[in-house]
């Protein structure tokens, strides 16, 4: 599977579900779930947002940007 910005390797005989979701950035990390700024990246920490317009109006109240993320579930 081909990404703009980096190569996924394909897995042979296997399922994945490709996750796209949603996250606010701020400064030179993201908002995690507590509401306070983080620089881990990991989605179990993050507040996830499902779609793309829900993410940008919270993003325009705080001052933040929009970051698409990406995570393959096996």
């Amino acid at each position: 599977m081909y990404n703009s910005n980096r190569v996924v390797p394909v897995l042979l005989n296997s399922t994945y579900e490709v996750m796209i979701m949603y996250v606010v950035k701020v400064f030179h990390g993201y908002i995690d779930k507590t509401g306070h700024r983080t620089r881990d990246k990991s989605s179990d920490n993050l507040l996830v947002f499902p779609d793309r317009k829900s993410s940008e109006e919270f993003a325009n109240k705080i001052g933040g940007r929009v970051k698409r993320l990406e995570e393959l579930k096996v």
